[in-house]
């Protein structure tokens, strides 16, 4: 599968082989992975690395929301946030500045995963898990 916002980065293909296509997955036939998507809409390949796999889905889809939503919503905006989420994103380390307007906090959350596709394992980790706790705070602000 391709995915333009993955391609954009630069980065190595090995980092998102869900992404890429299934014809990388070494010892896998393509005729396993074709059973297993029809059975359950996806194959196995995807869950070895679920937390990249989630990361990459998460970056990519939030950069089309911005592009394609942008053209109807506009998500830098300034926006209203109740204190609870305000102090909350401050405590994620979201800069004051950015937390004026939707799209510039989803900006901040998808450098962190922009980092965590290039950087070692647990430093990948604590990012990843810093960028889905912000979704989950902008969570009812992800549409258009």
């Amino acid at each position: 599968m391709k995915d333009k916002y993955i391609k954009d980065l630069g980065v190595g293909k090995e980092s998102f082989l869900p992404f890429i296509g299934y014809k990388y997955a070494k010892g896998h036939s393509k005729r396993k992975f074709r059973k297993q998507i029809r059975k359950y809409g996806f194959a196995d390949v995807e869950t070895w690395n679920l937390d990249n796999t989630a990361s990459v889905w998460l970056y990519s889809h939030i950069k089309m929301m911005l592009e394609e939503g942008g053209k109807i919503v506009d998500y830098y905006a300034p926006n209203y946030l109740p204190k609870e989420k305000d102090e909350a994103l401050a405590r994620l380390g979201v800069p004051e500045p950015l937390r004026k307007a939707d799209g510039d906090i989803f900006d901040f959350m998808c450098s962190l995963l922009e980092q965590s596709f290039i950087v070692d394992d647990d430093e990948a980790t604590k990012l990843q898990s810093t960028a889905f706790h912000i979704f989950a705070i902008m969570l009812s602000r992800a549409w258009w």
